[in-house]
């Protein structure tokens, strides 16, 4: 009885390494693939390891081939994930997207985890080497903002410069201010710029678009937040700062702080603000200082 037991077990084995090894052929966007069901079948819960687990039938062409209509260059590097369980990933972020893309189509939550991973960490502080000096601003650099893959400078040459943080290339730039660009920060899905000519502009990254301009300040803009309540917080030289409801384009509040506002750190409805030579905190919904 136990020979005979050992002797299924032995089958079923040979049996599941015959179908793993078994190979397929993929035309995939016109590329053809070639590589084996074990492969295919490694991400459980994937779409390809429904297609091929031996559950349903799979057409093929006239070449054996599994037609599929999607991105044959990407599917080089799905293969290589489902092999590996890693990939190469490639640099420029279009290709990034595309990837994820498709991972997210043969439904590889692991791939797209990875790819996710991989553009939210782009350098560790353990390791760090200079890559590439980009010398594109005319005058100094006033400030930087990273987001969504891009990285975002303003200069007192009074342009914003958009990058690609993967291939390094430049995008656009956003011209409209008319004095240094001193602050910027991301609210709402768009790019906010604080200026020395007492403005702040909305832009939109992807296009590179102007969208509005928020005037009241009557001085330098020297700081921009967005708060956790999802209005915009700005801080100049005018000894105000102020709350924005972006959407409607006004200030819905003006707190008096009686000096240059040249710094703050907005949270919880609080800001805690260099204020002249001292540090103060101000209630923002209330309009008032707390300490």
């Amino acid at each position: 009885r136990e020979r005979s037991a050992f002797e299924a077990e032995k089958a079923a084995v040979a049996g599941v390494a015959r179908a793993a090894a078994s190979r397929v052929r993929l035309n995939v966007g016109g590329q053809t693939f070639e590589t084996t069901v074990g492969t295919l079948t490694q991400a459980k819960g994937s779409m390809l390891e429904t297609m091929f687990s031996g559950r349903f039938d799979v057409e093929t062409d006239a070449d054996g081939a599994t037609f599929l209509d999607r991105d044959g260059q990407a599917f080089a590097l799905v293969l290589e994930y489902l092999r590996d369980g890693h990939v190469h990933l490639p640099p420029g972020r279009p290709e990034r997207q595309r990837l994820t893309k498709e991972a997210d189509f043969y439904c590889l939550k692991g791939l797209v985890q990875l790819v996710k991973d991989a553009n939210a960490t782009w350098w560790t502080t353990s390791d760090i080497t200079l890559q590439e000096t980009l010398k594109v601003h005319s005058d100094y650099v006033l400030c930087l903002l990273l987001v969504d893959g891009w990285v975002v400078s303003g200069s007192s040459d009074a342009t914003i410069q958009v990058f690609d943080v993967a291939t390094t290339a430049r995008r656009r730039s956003l011209l409209g201010h008319t004095d240094y660009v001193t602050c910027m920060t991301h609210c709402l899905g768009r790019l906010f710029s604080g200026s020395r000519d007492h403005t702040i502009r909305a832009w939109d990254l992807q296009t590179g678009q102007a969208l509005y301009t928020l005037t009241g300040h009557t001085n330098f803009v020297q700081c921009l937040q967005e708060s956790e309540d999802g209005h915009l917080v700005s801080g100049s030289q005018d000894c105000t700062i102020r709350v924005w409801d972006a959407d409607a384009r006004q200030a819905v509040r003006v707190v008096d702080c009686l000096d240059a506002v040249k710094c703050f750190h907005v949270v919880r409805g609080v800001a805690v603000t260099g204020v002249g030579n001292t540090v103060q905190l101000f209630d923002l919904q209330r309009g008032r200082r707390l300490r």
